[in-house]
């Protein structure tokens, strides 16, 4: 028939004290677990009317009572939020100072996850290129040329719209930065004219690449973050227009982080059947969003995990150095022996230093192995006598989830 999703957005643990208090006088609590052994007073109820569930039920106010049986798989699947990072490319003009000739600088911008028009050209495909020449005299100082090139990048970019920015970071080193962190540099590089060129007319023009270091950094495009769920979700804007608008405190905090909480919710669809004379039986599959400021997220794990296992979004394991990378860590006893093992854990391509991680080593085959330091984003494997055919399990934890990768010792 048609899918439904619903999305909420958690700002705080508490509900304001003008929608109440409960029995203890506190603010009512936005979310919290309830299991067959939760008492009255943990959830500030009274007693008296309190009947504790036959499973366990996750409870969010304003929103609804999940209870662990009808979330689809047991799966619950978490994602970081990241706040947005623009591209960069930096050239480095060393190998072209005092080299004369005419030079062109091209960079290739494009969009991701975005569409604007003026990014449509008709000899680029949704590309809005960077074209700037300048000249190299023979017998130039690396300063003044690097100061002639970033004024040309200026001169190229309008001044009401300055979608790409230059500066110059060094003697000799050229910085070119996005203004959106949706901007992707696809390709960038320094040419430079032979032949006549243009300095008699650009009849039989042809341009080469020169051996000009450029280094582009990638973009990171935001996802989870107030302005992303501003502009995504459309809150608060469309939500104000149903027949109940979104409260103040659900409203996105610009500025801040969230983590995302995403669910498949079976539920009979009691007095509904299919074919009433054969008692056919319906069931509903709705999605089930919630935003929840970084902030909260330990205490929202907590409450959660009680109806479903907590699944990190591209949670991953990857090897620094040293061994072999694919389904498996795989590293010899030499490397072992040299510490030179290094372990680095993210979960769904969260910034550094987002996480504190726990890491463990479990071997099957093989004794000795621990990990070290044992929180952290990186650890290194160590053992004082390992032997080929050892094997065994890494894992990383933050809060409730965690990833893990088979480690594997060769000769």
């Amino acid at each position: 028939m048609f899918d439904f999703f619903k999305e909420v957005i958690i700002n705080s643990d508490t509900l304001p004290t003008e929608e109440g208090i409960d029995v203890s006088g506190n603010p009512f609590k936005r979310f919290y677990a309830l299991t067959p052994d939760t008492a009255a007073e943990d959830i500030g109820s009274d007693p008296a009317h309190y009947r504790a569930p036959k499973e366990g039920v996750f409870r969010v106010l304003r929103c609804a009572d999940y209870t662990k049986s009808a979330v689809k798989d047991g799966k619950i699947h978490k994602t970081f939020g990241t706040k947005g990072k623009v591209a960069q490319v930096e050239f480095n003009l060393n190998s072209i100072n005092s080299v004369p000739g005419q030079y062109r600088i091209i960079i290739d911008i494009s969009l991701e996850n975005r569409y604007y028009s003026d990014y449509k050209y008709p000899w680029s495909a949704f590309h809005k290129p960077v074209m700037v020449e300048f000249d190299v005299p023979e017998s130039s100082k690396l300063e003044t040329l690097t100061d002639t090139v970033v004024a040309a990048l200026k001169k190229y970019v309008p001044s009401d719209y300055k979608y790409a920015i230059s500066r110059k970071k060094a003697a000799g080193e050229v910085q070119v930065m996005c203004a959106d962190p949706y901007q992707v540099i696809k390709s960038a590089k320094i040419q430079k004219v032979v032949e006549s060129g243009c300095y008699e007319g650009c009849s039989d023009c042809e341009y080469v690449d020169t051996d000009v270091a450029v280094n582009i950094t990638k973009n990171v495009a935001p996802f989870a973050t107030g302005e992303w769920l501003t502009e995504n979700l459309r809150f608060p804007t469309y939500p104000n227009l149903r027949y109940a608008s979104v409260n103040d405190d659900e409203k996105p905090i610009r500025g801040a982080t969230y983590v995302q909480y995403t669910f498949d919710y079976v539920s009979p669809r009691k007095g509904l059947s299919g074919q009433g004379t054969v008692g056919q039986a319906l069931t509903s599959v709705t999605h089930h969003v919630f935003y929840v400021l970084d902030s909260l997220a330990s205490k929202f794990d907590e409450a959660i995990s009680k109806i479903g296992e907590i699944v990190p979004m591209n949670g991953t394991i990857v090897i620094l150095n040293g061994g072999k990378e694919e389904n498996e860590i795989t590293v010899t006893v030499d490397q072992i022996t040299g510490n030179q093992v290094s372990l680095k854990a993210t979960f769904s391509e969260q910034k550094e230093g987002n996480a504190e991680f726990e890491w463990s080593i479990n071997m099957t085959q093989g004794s000795g192995y621990s990990v070290d330091p044992s929180k952290g984003a990186e650890t290194t494997v160590k053992c004082t006598s390992p032997s080929k055919g050892d094997a065994g399990t890494v894992t990383a934890t933050v809060g409730n989830v965690s990833v893990s990768k088979p480690i594997k010792v060769t000769a």
